[in-house]
């Protein structure tokens, strides 16, 4: 009778021996899980910073290559220059610190403003119609909302309906481009 209850009290510790094994894929499960999860991780980060945030020095190296090459191909064909057209310097406003559209005086944007001229003789006529210029620029970032202006993509478009505007007040030489030297959205 002593064997049939040691028989029986094995049988339970034999049984809590087998149940440790059932553990190893519990953990495997959670070693492949913090995988994934580590390499969703990694692919988001990179999502963000290629697509939604990329960084401003290769975009600014990106154009500063493009004119370049426009650059080149402008001084193959000849000016009335001796043959070069390049860019002559950038003619900066003041300090412009206006309310978005739509805020109610809650948020503003602060930036300073450069434009890229294509001769030196421009300059003269940008510091005349300086006023002008600076009026401009304000009523249109003024015009835009928040979201407008907190868009890197749309900064792109900002920049180009800017470079409309100032060189519908220019006569004799117009501007080449627009460069934002500080922006800040509070």
């Amino acid at each position: 009778m002593a064997e049939k209850t040691s028989e029986k009290t094995k049988k339970p510790q034999e049984e809590a021996a087998e149940t440790p094994p059932k553990k190893k894929p519990a953990l495997m499960k959670i070693l492949i899980m913090v995988g994934i999860l580590l390499a969703q991780t990694a692919a988001a980060y990179f999502i963000q910073k290629t697509l939604f945030f990329p960084d401003p020095a290769t975009h600014t190296e990106a154009v500063a290559e493009e004119s370049h090459g426009e650059q080149s191909e402008e001084e193959g064909k000849g000016g009335a220059h001796g043959g070069s057209e390049a860019s002559s310097g950038v003619a900066m406003l003041d300090e412009i610190i206006v309310n978005p559209a739509g805020t109610g005086g809650r948020r503003f944007l602060s930036t300073i403003v450069g434009l890229t001229l294509s001769k030196p003789e421009a300059e003269k006529e940008i510091t005349d119609k300086m006023p002008l210029i600076r009026d401009v620029t304000i009523s249109l970032l003024a015009s835009k909302t928040l979201d407008q202006l907190a868009s890197l993509t749309y900064r792109d478009t900002l920049r180009q309906e800017l470079q409309v505007s100032v060189n519908g007040l220019l006569t004799e030489t117009p501007v080449n481009g627009i460069v934002f030297s500080t922006y800040v959205l509070q």
